[in-house]
């Protein structure tokens, strides 16, 4: 999966990579269960939050963070790293219950996870409050504290350490669904790049995870769009 990016209008622009793990049935049933227990946690400490602070904690709760924090990890009786993102993810359930008033399903937000990789005895990207840890050596995904271990593909690992390795600010986060299914993602905040509309423009695309193969895609731009060149290079792409 290659890197998508957003603008900020302020000259840079937040860039994301996302990997989905297979799980198998029964470790899909312990996330789902980890789920629950993390969410329904974060909930009564907000709910606690606001019966001891009131208005204040309810239009500022990034100000009670490392309370909202200690609150969620005493009511679960799991370690504080889990609720690193607490304060986000109360914000993610206001705004999600905000939207499903104007649609007739209400999507529980997934909970973020920090995340550190090593390998080989040593620590090759890390963060002080991650939890999940994804060991390279061994292909494998871990989440200590809870009793979660996940095998992952060769691929997925390979395309982990590159990112790791050629980008010094990537920040990793693993995010865990409702349904118990879980997505890697990579952040990293890089320069927009702009085009004025002078001159000539040519943009390759290259989709490394097309049911079709590695397939590419080459446009020019000046007064008009054009496709100039579309191309598939290998067989149905198996190992992303």
């Amino acid at each position: 999966m290659g890197w998508e990016s957003w603008g900020n209008g302020e000259g840079l622009a937040e860039a994301y990579r996302v990997w989905r793990i297979k799980t198998s049935n029964e470790e899909r049933l312990r996330l789902q269960r980890l789920y629950l227990r993390l969410s329904s946690a974060v909930r009564q400490a907000c709910k606690a939050l606001e019966e001891r602070h009131g208005d204040a904690f309810r239009e500022d709760p990034e100000k009670f963070s490392n309370e909202l924090i200690r609150e969620a990890s005493k009511t679960a009786g799991l370690p504080k790293g889990l609720f690193w993102y607490a304060v986000e993810w109360y914000g993610m359930i206001r705004e999600a219950r905000r939207k499903s008033k104007r649609r007739s399903r209400f999507t529980p937000p997934p909970v973020p996870l920090l995340v550190k990789v090593v390998g080989n005895g040593g620590r090759l990207h890390d963060n002080g409050n991650a939890v999940a840890v994804l060991e390279a050596s061994r292909n494998e995904l871990r989440i200590p504290s809870a009793g979660v271990a996940v095998r992952l593909r060769p691929s997925l690992v390979k395309a982990v350490l590159e990112d790791v390795q050629r980008f010094g600010d990537v920040k990793l986060t693993l995010q865990l669904t409702a349904k118990g299914r879980l997505r890697l993602i990579a952040h990293r905040v890089v320069k927009q790049v702009r085009w004025g509309g002078e001159g000539k423009l040519a943009v390759i695309a290259l989709d490394v995870n097309s049911s079709h193969g590695l397939y590419l895609m080459a446009f020019t731009f000046d007064s008009n769009v054009r496709l100039v060149a579309q191309r598939v290079f290998k067989p149905p792409n198996t190992t992303c």
